[in-house]
């Protein structure tokens, strides 16, 4: 069906229009989960485009597909690749929406991810407590993502063999 919605609006709507860039990435996101990478990858990076286009600035849909495109060359072991991509996102979303944001807290999360991932360990724990500070003043303390971010420090402090 995805397939078929964008041929449509890239026939009727033209490659620059922000549908197009939306149903690429809703590929990208089904192609990831089935692990075809390589397709995911070229959904993520047309989107990636159009979104460059039709948004002068910054946007909440071009913060997405970067970070989005960041999971993907995490998942694929390219962690510089994937880093600029998060911080670029990262950047663009406290641009948006200030420093004290839970979207911000989501940003630094995945780049604390990739850090981990570059064996940087220190320094992704320094992002994930902000981003759980971050969390903490904008969502409440009884919240099912402070938990899983609770755990991430958890074991990210036990393979430092730090037990808190």
């Amino acid at each position: 069906w995805l397939l078929e919605a964008l041929r449509i609006s890239r026939l009727v709507l033209g490659e620059s229009h922000e549908m197009v860039a939306s149903v690429s990435g809703l590929l990208g996101d089904i192609y990831a989960q089935q692990g075809k990478l390589e397709e995911a990858m070229t959904m993520y990076k047309l989107a990636l485009r159009v979104f460059r286009r039709t948004n002068e600035g910054d946007s909440e849909d071009l913060a997405q597909m970067l970070s989005r495109l960041s999971s993907l060359f995490r998942r694929q072991g390219l962690n510089d690749k994937a880093f600029k991509k998060a911080e670029e996102a990262y950047e663009m979303v406290r641009r948006l929406y200030g420093d004290d944001d839970d979207r911000v807290a989501a940003m630094l999360n995945n780049m604390a991810l990739v850090l981990r991932g570059q064996g940087r360990e220190s320094e992704s724990l320094v992002m994930l407590e902000k981003a759980l500070d971050i969390m903490r003043w904008t969502i409440g303390s009884d919240h099912d993502d402070i938990a899983a971010s609770l755990c991430n420090l958890a074991l990210l402090y036990a393979e430092q063999g730090m037990f808190a």
